[in-house]
């Protein structure tokens, strides 16, 4: 029932057009949306209906039959005389009620349920997965939308040095080559720019396909990320990771379930318990069939058995069972060991980013200047077209590099939040 819930509300939020898209908005409606993530959703469905089927293994079982027979007279000739015999028809019916029991039976709604706590924290390590995804899904677009205004930008800038180059060289104070250098640098700010907006729908279609909801090209994604860093420290970013990491709370919920598992292997050894019993009548005869039914014996039978030998079995089986478990815990080591190491880099990665959007903040402002400085010189004739065009390769480059610069301690955060498994502001 929670899952028909789950799969309708997917179906109304990808059914209405979306304007304006949150980052948990975003997040939200992958979680009812992406078939990866649906399919890794769908998994504690068997696993609700395994608990079920181990609790009702302690039930006795019951069956009811009805039957029907008829066959036809003939004769048969016995020392040269001919015997004749009639129709012979039968009908009957039958109820049974059998009981198993054994410590395997008793022992499987827990290892059942151990299962189902695994498939759950499976769900939770998919869903901050796919969160980890998204945003940088999310992330990429922002980032494209950013810089093809930038490049905008850039090429009203070359715009505005061409009609200065222009008004120099109506005045006599230019020569044509700035102009045509002017015009040689708006030629490529526009192909800056174009590129640039295609980048923009590119990356809105790569969120889309995160999210599986089809997106408007002019979709506003209205999330503000800040540039603010808590404090941080790695040692107790790497407890916290430890102890509430979904990937690794899902791995240590499979080595639990691999544990009872290989206990309910060993349980294969005891012995096991069968009860049964029937009742029925049958009826048999040629007037007054089908309904002149005559009681059957009533039986009761029970059955106590000790394994002994089977092939080695039950021995594979456990080993089986034993290898299985171990793998479990080998991978919570792994992914642990891992984890320290991942939040580790991310965090220093993630101071590494910081200092390099300041710094390159500081670059993009001193740039500006520059490029200020080089036209003013230019407009009053104290400068060349030349220390123009260079001051604005010069801006160009380091206001790039520091939209980049944004992205990237942006990325570094969210490396850093998925790494650790919960949001750090």
């Amino acid at each position: 029932m929670v899952l028909g819930v789950h799969s309708l509300s997917g179906q109304v939020a990808a059914s209405r057009a979306v304007t304006s898209l949150t980052l948990d908005e975003a997040v939200q409606l992958a979680a009812q949306n992406n078939p990866g993530y649906l399919r890794t959703y769908n998994l504690q469905r068997a696993a609700d209906a395994q608990v079920r089927s181990s609790m009702g293994a302690l039930l006795p079982t019951s069956g009811a039959s009805f039957s029907a027979n008829y066959q036809q007279g003939g004769s048969n000739v016995v020392q040269g005389t001919e015997i004749k015999g009639p129709d012979t028809y039968s009908t009957g019916y039958n109820f049974s009620v059998n009981y198993f029991l054994s410590l395997g039976t008793l022992a499987a709604p827990s290892a059942a349920r151990a299962n189902r706590t695994a498939a759950l924290a499976n769900v939770d390590g998919a869903r901050a997965t796919l969160r980890g995804q998204v945003l940088q899904a999310y992330l990429n677009a922002v980032q494209s939308r950013v810089l093809a205004a930038v490049q905008d930008t850039l090429m009203q800038a070359a715009e505005t040095q061409v009609e200065l180059a222009q008004a120099k060289y109506a005045a006599g104070g230019a020569t044509i080559l700035d102009v045509r250098n002017a015009q040689v640098g708006v030629g490529l700010a526009k192909v800056g720019a174009l590129n640039g907006a295609n980048a923009a729908k590119r990356d809105i279609l790569r969120l889309a396909q995160a999210i599986g909801v089809a997106l408007p090209p002019d979709v506003q994604l209205s999330t503000d990320f800040s540039t603010d860093v808590p404090t941080l420290d790695v040692a107790s970013l790497i407890d916290r990771a430890l102890r509430s990491n979904p990937t690794v709370v899902a791995l240590r919920s499979t080595e639990q379930a691999a544990g009872r598992a290989l206990s309910i292997a060993h349980l294969q050894y005891t012995p096991s318990l069968s009860l049964s019993s029937g009742y029925g009548k049958q009826a048999l005869d040629h007037a007054s069939f089908p309904f002149a039914f005559s009681k059957r014996p009533y039986s009761v039978s029970m059955f106590l058995s000790l394994p002994v030998f089977n092939g080695f079995q039950r021995e594979q089986n456990t080993a089986v069972a034993r290898v299985t478990h171990d793998n479990a815990y080998l991978d919570l080591k792994e992914r642990e060991l891992q984890l320290t190491n991942d939040i580790t880099d991310a965090f220093g990665a993630l101071t590494t980013a910081k200092e390099a959007m300041d710094l390159q903040a500081a670059n993009s402002a001193t740039a500006r200047q520059v490029l200020e400085f080089a036209q003013e010189r230019y407009r009053l004739g104290a400068g060349s077209f030349l220390d123009i065009a260079t001051a604005r390769t010069q801006f160009s480059q380091a206001e790039l590099s520091r939209v980049a610069a944004v992205f990237d301690f942006h990325r570094s955060f969210a490396t850093l939040e998925t790494a650790v498994g919960d949001k750090l502001r």
